[in-house]
């Protein structure tokens, strides 16, 4: 079974629980009549299928940019991050300009390699191009992508902390990735950029 029919089922299941469940809900507590329990379904099935057919955009989307960063950067490690509330912040320190508010609305593809640590917000051009001279340690911390704490990255460039929040999936998803698997992106981010720092703390 592909990936998108694994996740078009998952969803499919997902979506019939919640209308059950909804409907089950409605019925119990309000013994209401049956049009409107079918008009709750419905509108909960139309949430379900928007947010699936947005992750699905966003998900090609990120593809696309992956696909243009490594005909630039050919052979490095991308993933797809969500930036930081405090980026903006980050990069007026380094001497960059980022915009907050574009990069929540278009995302962000991160490449690693030798050179350093690139931030994509298009196949053009790095909005935030770290060189890998200048990175002192990669490390898992707490990040804020929105007002809920999640697991992110922090670079660390000449005592300034540089923090994005990886995606669940390499090319992208509607929420952020659990502490493991930053854990292990952490990881292959010390390995892709092999200046000595794989075995930092």
């Amino acid at each position: 079974m592909s990936e998108s029919r694994h996740s078009w089922g998952m969803l499919t299941f997902l979506a019939i629980l919640a209308v059950g469940f909804l409907v089950g809900v409605y019925q119990v507590c309000t013994d209401g009549p049956l049009d409107q329990q079918v008009a709750l379904a419905v509108l909960v099935t139309l949430v379900v299928g928007g947010l699936w057919a947005f992750a699905r955009r966003k998900r090609r989307q990120s593809r696309r940019r992956q696909a243009a960063v490594l005909s630039r950067r050919p052979g490095a490690l991308v993933h797809e991050v969500f930036p930081d509330v405090t980026l903006a912040a980050s990069a007026r320190k380094l001497g960059e300009t980022v915009e907050l508010a574009s990069l929540q609305r278009t995302g962000i593809t991160v490449s690693v390699d030798a050179r350093g640590i690139a931030l994509w917000a298009n196949g053009d051009r790095p909005v935030l191009d770290l060189a890998a001279a200048d990175i002192d340690d990669v490390t898992e911390c707490a990040g804020y992508a929105s007002i809920l704490r999640s697991s992110a990255v922090r670079i660390s460039v000449h005592g300034v902390s540089v923090q994005v929040v990886p995606a669940r999936r390499v090319d992208g998803a509607l929420w952020p990735a659990a502490r493991r698997t930053t854990e292990r992106l952490v990881s292959d981010v010390r390995v892709a950029l092999g200046t000595g720092t794989a075995g930092a703390r």
